[in-house]
């Protein structure tokens, strides 16, 4: 599962400029919550946020840039991301890809690939 973007996406670690890349998670969604057992405030990153009382749920995860849907390419991009929310998403995979779409793929054209 993923999606593919229409537009050029720049990979600057690489000098590259991709249209129609593919982009997907690697199961690697990850849910806590503040305050409980076990629980720490990770190191900030850049474009992450941590929990609080008023949204103790964080979602982390790790988004991936390919070339294409293609198997066995390696990875073009890879970034961490995390966001907090208020509930307990149903769908903790589908809450990530809404989120990275929503911060790093605005407005950009964006077909899903399952």
């Amino acid at each position: 599962m993923g999606f593919t973007v229409a537009e050029t996406v720049d990979v600057a670690q690489y000098g590259l400029s991709l249209a129609n890349c593919f982009v997907t998670l690697h199961c690697t969604v990850a849910i806590t919550k503040f305050g409980t057992p076990g629980w720490f405030a990770p190191m900030p990153r850049a474009g992450s946020t941590l929990a609080t009382a008023e949204l103790p749920y964080q979602l982390t995860y790790t988004y991936y840039i390919y070339a294409s849907a293609a198997a066995g390419l390696a990875p073009l991009h890879s970034e961490y991301l995390s966001f907090c929310v208020a509930e307990k998403p149903d769908d903790v995979v589908e809450a990530a890809y809404t989120h990275v779409k929503a911060t790093r793929f605005a407005g950009l054209t964006l077909t899903r690939v399952d």
